[in-house]
């Protein structure tokens, strides 16, 4: 089972409100009133999860921290490089696509 990714640019309104396109909207069924939640990941990252998917979510995240320690990504520091140059990549990729 393949992960369909969707990047969009969307607008902070006055009231701190974004709109989500509507194709993600549809694809992971959001409809007014859904809970999410949204993590501060510090230095410009966020993250954005449905309320209902968090414990699937926590697990995920837990795999992933352990496989990034047994890398040696071990501070805050060297994640939060690795993140920033998978983000590099992939924007360098859509935009290459989009071209």
């Amino acid at each position: 089972m393949g992960v369909e990714e969707e990047v969009s640019i969307v607008k902070l309104g006055e009231k701190g409100q974004i709109t989500m396109p509507i194709s993600i909207r549809q694809r992971e069924k959001l409809k007014k009133g859904t809970l999410l939640e949204v993590v501060d990941l510090g230095e410009g990252g966020m993250f954005l999860t449905k309320v209902e998917k968090k414990q699937e979510l926590l697990l995920a995240m837990r795999m992933l921290g352990r496989a990034l320690l047994e890398k040696g990504y071990n501070t805050d520091r060297k994640i939060i490089e690795l993140c920033r140059r998978i983000r590099e990549e992939v924007y360098d990729e859509k935009s290459k696509s989009l071209n």
